[in-house]
């Protein structure tokens, strides 16, 4: 589920509009800023000491290998590492995957099972894409850094 509606998609419909001099083949670097893990995994600790979960992304952009971040133990983490690029075409034809999970000795816990993530012509323009709730994501914040 997606928050908000720009300007932008409004305006350009779901066409796959382009701003100005954006052509069909620009790139984009996507990086994950930030996630919201919920309290409990169903109930559960997410990790046996009662502690936050380590949580980790898994980004894959099409045609590209996939990008893990650095571990964060937090319910509410910023990354600073994780980022593919793709073209804006096939990050609107294919998405971005992304997989969430909470990293624990000999299991890890899935946060948010695979999902594909396909932009919206103003999340690109605006930059940023926020994502959720859904398994034990409230929420993910992806960043579009044009090329």
């Amino acid at each position: 589920m997606r928050r908000g509606m720009g300007l932008a998609w409004l305006l350009c419909g779901v066409a796959g509009c382009m701003g100005p001099g954006e052509e069909g083949g620009q790139y984009y670097e996507v990086q994950v800023v930030s996630a919201a893990v919920a309290p409990d995994d169903n109930g559960l600790p997410w990790d046996p000491d009662g502690s936050p979960p380590d949580v980790k992304v898994t980004l894959t952009c099409p045609g590209r290998p996939p990008t893990v971040t650095t571990e964060v133990e937090s319910f509410a983490p910023t990354f600073g590492t994780g980022a593919c690029s793709a073209s804006r075409r096939d990050l609107q034809d294919d998405g971005v995957f992304v997989l969430v999970e909470d990293v624990d000795p000999g299991f890890n816990a899935v946060i948010l099972n695979g999902v594909n993530i396909r932009p919206r012509p103003d999340e690109l323009l605006d930059g940023q894409l926020v994502y959720g709730p859904e398994g034990g994501l409230q929420s993910i914040t992806l960043r579009f850094i044009r090329k």
